[in-house]
């Protein structure tokens, strides 16, 4: 049994009208039909979850090769300079 609208793909790029409550956001589209009551961005669950740095890597021939660190902070005050007003 299929149900209508849970089992929907949607792109990745695509963004909601619903806004984030720290950094006021966008929130991916895919992630509201997933949680409806999300109210949280990317970058802000992670600082809610207690994560500052995130590491970007990349698998090349079998080894797993550092790339860079995100500092999430640093991208929710450009959020919040961003979509704040």
């Amino acid at each position: 049994m299929i149900r209508e609208g849970k089992n929907q793909k949607v792109d990745y790029t695509i963004m909601s009208t619903k806004k984030c409550k720290t950094c006021n956001a966008p929130i991916k589209q895919n992630v509201v039909i997933r949680n409806p009551h999300a109210c949280y961005c990317y970058v802000c669950f992670k600082l809610s979850k207690g994560k500052k740095v995130t590491r970007l890597h990349k698998v090349i021939n079998g080894d797993k090769v550092f790339i860079r660190e995100v500092d999430l902070i640093k991208i929710q005050k450009q959020n919040i300079k961003r979509y704040k007003n």
